[in-house]
């Protein structure tokens, strides 16, 4: 099945997990609010697929990379955490370098190209996300579009997996302003069970 890369300049949301459904919408900058970061959003919501990776910021990985002398890079175990646009570091690699691409049994094609001294030499590299954070969506077949630069990105959890609900026997709540300025409390939400007697 077909996959798309999403990268993303700010840490991705902390719950979003390999199993969740991701889907964007076309934003547009909200009329009078240029610079505030406000935005509307009056069309549909679609779905990219199913979520088959998350790599957060500052993550990297130290794993075994074999070279040819014919330069093909191949990946001993293929990672399907190793994403495009994640940098390389290690023997044989004298500037900043990054993968460009990444195809089938884990060969990996990197800019600027890398040549090693020996054939079939095997070495430790480490791929790293630097400030870049990253998810691997399959694409539903019937979705048939992935998102522009720019889109809005949420994800939804399955919910076949994720249920829950409260567990324990008492808990107590305060609420403090400390703040001398006013605010307000737009909502609160609880769930109460009685339980057995």
């Amino acid at each position: 099945m077909a996959q798309t890369l999403l990268s993303f300049s700010n840490p991705i949301n902390v719950s979003a997990q390999v199993g969740d459904i991701a889907y964007y919408a076309p934003i547009a900058l909200a009329a009078g609010r240029a610079g505030s970061g406000g935005f509307d959003q009056s069309g549909d919501i679609y779905e990219i697929g199913r979520i088959d990776t998350v790599v957060q910021p500052n993550t990297s990985f130290t794993l075994p990379t074999e070279i040819s002398l014919g330069g093909v890079i191949t990946l001993v175990t293929p990672n399907p955490n190793i994403v495009q646009g994640m940098t390389v570091e290690g023997e044989h690699i004298t500037s900043s370098t990054v993968i460009s691409s990444i195809g089938g049994s884990g060969q990996i094609t990197l800019n600027p190209s890398v040549t090693a001294t020996a054939n079939n030499s095997t070495v430790d590299w480490t791929y790293s996300s630097g400030n870049a954070s990253y998810i691997i969506c399959t694409i539903t077949p019937s979705a048939g579009s992935v998102p522009s630069h720019g889109d809005f990105i949420m994800f939804a959890k399955d919910n076949a997996v994720n249920l829950s609900s409260v567990l324990g026997y008492y808990a107590e709540v305060t609420f403090n302003n400390n703040s001398r300025e006013e605010a307000e409390l737009f909502s609160i939400g609880s769930d109460v069970f009685e339980s057995s007697k």
